[in-house]
């Protein structure tokens, strides 16, 4: 019997179709916290942060990059989540006082926006997360502005 009192099947039915998931994580949330120096990653699928390149990641003041107002991280250290969908980048002290640094940038959030290769993580099935180009960059949902 199984936990609910249920009969167990004397026989297990033979998978007939077995489908391998070939679909990358797809970034469904960003953060940007300048006190805590912290930026906040979301996706729609388990990603294995041992991957992670902190250095792809290209945060920019609009979603098409026509301004040229942009910052490339350079390092960093980072936490998963316990489901491991959501990953913490520790912005490294170069790397934040650089943003602070920059003018109109990460100053709210019509000009926060994110964008990286699909080099920068995969799946835990080592599927590559969907890239995210400087041209269709990904807005902000979530900023916290330096008031320190």
């Amino acid at each position: 019997r199984d936990v609910a009192g249920n009969p167990n099947s004397p026989s297990a039915n033979q998978v007939v179709t077995y489908i391998t998931d070939t679909f990358g994580p797809d970034l469904h949330y960003f953060a940007l916290d300048l006190n805590a120096n912290t930026l906040t990653l979301s996706f729609n699928d388990v990603v294995n942060t041992s991957t992670l390149v902190v250095g792809s990641i290209v945060l920019q003041s609009d979603s098409n990059g026509a301004s040229r107002i942009s910052y490339a991280l350079t390092s960093g250290s980072f936490t998963q989540s316990p489901l491991g969908m959501v990953v913490v980048v520790n912005l490294s002290l170069a790397d934040s006082n650089a943003i602070k640094a920059t003018p109109g940038l990460c100053t709210s959030l019509s000009n926060t926006y994110i964008s990286y290769v699909s080099s920068l993580l995969t799946s835990t099935f080592g599927i590559l997360v969907l890239q995210v180009p400087t041209t269709n960059a990904f807005q902000a949902n979530d900023l916290i502005t330096d008031t320190m």
